[in-house]
């Protein structure tokens, strides 16, 4: 079972690529969103084990730190000046809105969810960093087990969710924007005309990329066994990001040709195994309170963060990736960022992430024993 599994995981995406790059209406899906949802859907039908968590959390671990630095060898650094303000702005918007719903929805809800002190703070630190923040706060606040996972199952039922209507949207505002492009598009009809990245003229310069990958993702590793377990995440998600823009530098200085080909790739592999890991059939059994409350600041912090970059004239694209940086955390970012079609914003939002993993947790603690 669980060769057959990673066997799955490795082909998939090579295969979602083919089709996409075969069928016109396919690609205008994004492999990333088709990637996800044969993940989600194989979620619901496979046995969840020990064993098989393990072996979804190294790939998906590993697929998103290969993917990371060959989307960086990309970036074009100059154009990160025209959009730091903006993202800074939308960031800040972002902390607000996360704050403000929690405080105000915990006093409609604290009657009627137990420990809501607590939950308030979680759900501040996860949708300001993800899951890392959401862990680290439990600690803090002396959270129960059966809390920490209640919260974090429905946080990924609302999230994937959430996820999902993002992708479909940034498909949607592309489609617009490139709709006088698909004329020009022709189907590939032959399998090394769809991975191109795997063509044998090509094949040099795919090795180069992945080895130079490898290298970044284990000096980001190293690295991150420097710090303290509850911060080692975050340490390593800096030291990628700060490893891979040197990468990019390197790539830049030496001519060698950047292709996203295998970034892609990866990144559609870690989509497919993350989705594969959430398991909803247990929902109906739930606090629908609970449910309730999540969504609710989720879906509520987020429509804040939406109307505020408005009024503050920030992109959508910017308000997305940076939602999706505190919502879901960094790892997430190349996948709304290459949805979006905006490599520029990838290194921004990577930052971003980083830095909520940091503010999130405090910012939880601090608002979970005011409202106590």
């Amino acid at each position: 079972m669980i060769v057959l599994l990673l066997l799955f995981f490795i082909l998939t995406p090579l295969f979602i690529e083919y089709m996409a790059a075969r069928f016109q209406f396919l690609n205008k899906i994004g492999t990333v969103l088709i990637s996800y949802g044969i993940g989600l859907l194989l979620a619901q039908f496979i046995m969840h084990t020990d064993a098989l968590k393990a072996v979804q959390t190294a790939v998906s671990s590993a697929a998103i730190m290969l993917a990371l630095p060959i989307l960086l060898m990309d970036l074009k650094l100059s154009s990160l000046r025209i959009i730091a303000g903006k993202t800074a702005v939308s960031s800040l918007i972002a902390l607000v809105a996360v704050t403000l719903v929690v405080a105000v929805t915990h006093y409609f809800f604290e009657s009627r969810v137990e420990n809501s002190w607590q939950i308030s703070g979680m759900m501040v630190g996860i949708y300001t960093g993800g899951t890392v923040n959401l862990a680290s706060i439990q600690k803090a606040l002396g959270v129960s087990q059966d809390t920490y996972i209640a919260v974090h199952t429905f946080d990924t039922l609302w999230t994937t969710l959430y996820l999902l209507g993002l992708l479909l949207l940034s498909g949607q505002f592309s489609l617009r924007k490139e709709k006088r492009e698909d004329h020009g598009w022709k189907p590939a009809t032959k399998f090394f005309e769809a991975i191109y990245w795997l063509k044998k003229s090509a094949l040099k310069n795919t090795g180069l990329q992945i080895a130079l990958a490898i290298l970044v993702a284990g000096i980001s590793v190293g690295l991150g066994y420097l710090f303290k377990p509850d911060i080692r995440d975050a340490a390593i998600m800096l030291a990628v990001t700060s490893v891979g823009v040197l990468g990019a530098v390197v790539v830049n200085k030496t001519g060698m040709k950047a292709s996203v080909g295998p970034g892609n790739y990866f990144l559609n592999m870690f989509g497919l195994a993350l989705a594969s890991m959430a398991d909803f059939r247990n929902i109906v059994h739930a606090d629908s309170d609970l449910i309730l409350w999540i969504a609710v600041v989720l879906f509520g912090s987020f429509l804040l963060h939406y109307v505020g970059g408005k009024l503050f004239k920030v992109d959508n694209p910017t308000t997305m990736v940076v939602s999706v940086a505190f919502i879901c955390s960094p790892p997430f970012v190349p996948v709304i960022s290459k949805s979006y079609r905006r490599n520029d914003l990838l290194l921004p939002g990577l930052v971003v992430g980083v830095l909520g993993y940091v503010v999130g947790n405090y910012l939880g603690v601090l608002l979970a024993f005011i409202l106590k």
